[in-house]
């Protein structure tokens, strides 16, 4: 927060705060006429730096939007040999098994690291390592789509260490 004059008769209030998920700062700035009215001014500004922050959520790519197109990239795919058709049928089984109606409303910005990581080690505490790695790398190629595209500034997806299980042999 910072009052600056800037030229006779004029003054800009200014606040400033980083995003808590992207970490991008971002700003909110108003011109006064007077001192004591710039004063006024940023006091009020931290709530309208919420009100844009909120309304930039609120317009940003739904989870289920995202899912949506992601599975149509991958048809497209599929369609040009790039990918296996039973790869793209085991994405769209498992994130839509797994993460749609946890998701589908949520803005995906707001989907963090340590959500994903309750969804593999809480709901899927009862999978095999085989299956959590899957739903891992199958959010990992969504996640990735979605900030290659410009929709998001970094991919949540957290890299997992998972234990080595001794197999049984016969």
């Amino acid at each position: 927060m910072s009052i600056k004059q800037l030229t006779e008769g004029k003054f800009e209030a200014r606040f400033s705060k980083r995003h808590p998920i992207s970490r991008k700062s971002l700003s909110v700035r108003r011109i006064a006429p007077t001192l004591v009215e710039a004063r006024r001014i940023l006091m009020t500004l931290p709530v309208v730096w919420e009100e844009m922050h909120n309304q930039k959520i609120s317009g940003a790519m739904k989870y289920g939007k995202l899912l949506e197109d992601f599975l149509v990239d991958l048809k497209l795919r599929v369609q040009n040999n790039e990918l296996a058709e039973m790869t793209a049928e085991n994405y769209r089984l498992c994130l839509v098994k797994h993460t749609q109606s946890i998701w589908a409303h949520r803005p995906i910005e707001t989907i963090t690291s340590d959500e994903i990581k309750q969804l593999i080690r809480v709901k899927l505490k009862d999978s095999s390592t085989a299956t959590q790695k899957n739903i891992l790398k199958f959010l990992r190629g969504i996640f990735t789509y979605a900030y290659e595209r410009g929709a998001l500034n970094r991919n949540p997806v957290p890299k997992i260490q998972f234990r080595l299980v001794d197999k049984i042999k016969g």
